[in-house]
């Protein structure tokens, strides 16, 4: 073991137990003791996602999410995981972002060995069949289809398509049966072959992060993550990428006005303002102070301000960081008036923007956000076991332990 740290930096009123550790192979494992829980958990962040997949295969990386549960060396049966978990009145799911694809289950604590055991045997060896693809890939399709109705999806997928086309950020993350079996069968690509260099490339003892919680002691935990997850090895060099260059918003691909068909009555305007990556601002939280001020309703606010001219129905923003940088998003959503002017709206809104940046950072509400921050994190009850597990693999990703 490279090194063994319980960690004690938690919620006043958080009473479980934390135990941090580095594997020979490499892999990080976060282990959890919740003495009273009947419910285990287990999660599995991959450091490696949409960003990573070839520009030619769209779709890959969550191509190979959906595969990894179909059978593995140990536990060929493809259905075998989800049977094993319903018999404890568990589940499971994953999810793949730019960066990041994250794994989770949970399942009776009194199965938490075998758990632990078939889990780790997704990342050790999984079978990827090439009799499952055309029913995986029917799935990922229809998944694409239920975004199309997202205006949320349909406005994120256009800034990602108007980002500098070298970039990795210009992408189409989910895929669908076009991206997946039509373009690479005319151009000669296997994709099976594809997904398993995709595998071994990225799955890498080095990008996984494991967390388990059980009502079992972390020293025991730890044991049993070790003998199940040092199957994993790294066959070859894993891809460790950054994607700061090239930039994925040089000038040239800034300052665009696109309108995009709706799939819904409520006319909206997004606004998205291209940041240098702040994730290891983790600290400081600039983000979170930015869209308190931005969304902000009292009295002298934007927000207020907007809707009492009758122009918008509501304002929300949202960010996302990667190495290719950050990304500042404000949606508002307008009434008949505001989209009969959008020009005002606009004006009004670049107005109170250059009032911030004229003011500064106001160091009083600073300071009670954080107050307010602190008071949070010291009294939030624990999230379930499930939930916790995912949340806590995610953030090893950006986060020191």
């Amino acid at each position: 073991m490279r090194c063994v740290t319980p960690l004690t930096d938690k919620p006043l009123a958080d009473s479980r137990l934390y135990q941090f550790a580095e594997l020979p192979n490499g892999i990080k494992v976060l282990n959890i003791q919740e003495e009273k829980a009947t419910q285990a958990a287990i999660a599995v962040a991959v450091g490696a996602g949409s960003m990573f997949e070839p520009k030619e295969l769209p779709g890959l990386a969550h191509f190979c999410e959906h595969m990894l549960f179909l059978g593995t060396k140990k536990y060929p049966d493809p259905t075998g995981f989800d049977k094993f978990l319903g018999e404890s009145g568990g589940g499971s799911n994953a999810y793949t972002d730019q960066e990041a694809t994250v794994y989770y289950a949970n399942f009776a604590s009194r199965v938490f060995d075998e758990a632990v055991d078939r889990f780790s045997d997704f990342f050790a060896e999984p079978l990827f069949s090439r009799k499952f693809v055309e029913k995986e890939v029917h799935a990922i399709n229809s998944e694409h289809e239920k975004n199309l109705q997202s205006p949320a999806r349909r406005v994120l997928q256009v800034l990602n398509y108007l980002a500098n086309p070298e970039s990795r950020v210009n992408n189409f993350a989910t895929g669908n049966y076009q991206t997946l079996i039509v373009e690479p069968k005319a151009r000669g690509l296997d994709v099976v072959n594809a997904l398993q260099d995709y595998f071994r490339r990225t799955y890498c003892p080095q990008h996984l992060h494991v967390v388990t919680i059980t009502p079992e002691p972390v020293e025991e935990q730890l044991e049993k993550v070790q003998r199940s997850f040092s199957a994993v090895k790294g066959s070859e060099p894993c891809l460790n990428q950054s994607f700061e260059e090239p930039p994925a918003w040089p000038p040239e691909r800034l300052s665009k006005f696109v309108m995009v068909e709706p799939s819904e009555a409520r006319p909206a305007v997004w606004l998205q303002f291209v940041l240098p990556n702040l994730q290891k601002e983790y600290a400081s939280k600039p983000l979170s102070y930015l869209s308190y001020v931005m969304k902000y309703a009292g009295v002298a606010s934007l927000q207020n301000y907007l809707k009492k001219e009758g122009l918008i129905q509501d304002l929300s923003s949202a960010d996302s960081s990667t190495s290719a940088g950050t990304r500042f998003l404000v949606a508002m959503y307008l009434t008949t008036k505001g989209a009969n002017n959008l020009g005002h709206v606009m004006d009004i809104f670049f107005h109170y923007v250059a009032k911030m940046k004229h003011s500064g950072v106001n160091l009083e509400l600073y300071r009670s956000l954080a107050d307010l921050s602190q008071l949070e994190f010291n009294w939030t009850q624990p999230d379930a076991p499930g939930d916790a597990a995912k949340d806590y693999a995610e953030r090893m990703l950006r986060l020191p332990p």
